[in-house]
């Protein structure tokens, strides 16, 4: 099992917009609103990537290269101010990343850690497959999520991103387990539940507390919102497999919460 990070296993304890606004008016720039930090924080977010050219991840090393553009284009209400100078940008980034260097500012999927246990002692690999910068694993560390699975596989450390193939093989490669046996978790459309379907996976979950519609059957995504219950789902699919199962038809019949 695979399982994305941000807005899967681990969710700000606040909202970003509003940790937005409150720093940036304790650097001064208080024109910052929750609401224009919302606005332009979403559009910095899908707009830039840490390097220049059509195929440039969004994070590489630290992953500064990308937040100073998102934070630069917050403080300049979406780049239509010009009084906002280098060394603000600065302070709200070495402000920002303070904060969410601490583990309080998090908070992990209620019953993830408790499911990983209970997949693990069946014999279950678990991995964390995530687009992140290089500092994620100290952040699982401090949050107790580290010890808890068997690989950690950070997009700026192997340097592919999702919905990359190369990257869901990396994953694969880390617990040294078949693509066509393994199920991903993760709450992106495009770079989690698509990226894993293209990469050959046994089975794709989205993350999310909607219903989808149909039963799966047709293509239409799968969805879940509870690690119990995927958990229940991975380990009825292994229970007592016969000799030349199908694991993929019975893992996708055991994800039909």
């Amino acid at each position: 099992v695979t399982v994305d990070v941000g807005g899967t296993l681990i969710e700000p304890r606040e909202r970003v917009a509003d940790v937005y606004a409150r720093v940036a008016a304790s650097i001064g720039a208080s024109h910052v609103t929750p609401a224009s930090a919302s606005t332009h924080f979403k559009a910095g977010f899908s707009r830039f990537r840490g390097a220049d050219g059509e195929d440039a991840m969004r994070y590489y090393g630290d992953g500064k290269s990308f937040w100073r553009k998102v934070i630069a284009h917050v403080l300049t209400d979406g780049a239509t101010r010009d009084d906002i100078s280098q060394d603000t940008v600065e302070r709200m980034l070495d402000a920002l990343y303070d904060y969410y260097e601490c583990p309080s500012s998090w908070t992990v999927a209620h019953g993830a850690l408790d499911a990983f246990d209970r997949l693990r002692a069946r014999g279950v690999k678990v991995a964390v497959a995530s687009n992140w910068d290089d500092r994620l694993p100290a952040l699982l560390d401090a949050l107790g999520i580290r010890a808890r699975v068997d690989a950690v596989v950070v997009s700026a450390i192997e340097g592919v991103e999702k919905p990359s193939p190369k990257f869901f093989q990396a994953v694969c490669d880390a617990v040294s387990v078949d693509a066509d046996a393994a199920l991903h978790v993760g709450d992106d459309i495009d770079n989690d539940f698509k990226g894993a379907t293209n990469a050959s996976f046994a089975a794709a979950v989205l993350w999310s507390s909607q219903v989808p519609s149909g039963d799966g059957r047709d293509g239409s995504y799968r969805a879940a919102h509870d690690f119990h219950a995927l958990a229940d789902a991975v380990l009825a699919a292994n229970h007592d497999l016969p000799a030349n199962t199908d694991y993929t038809a019975q893992l996708k019949k055991s994800l039909f919460f």
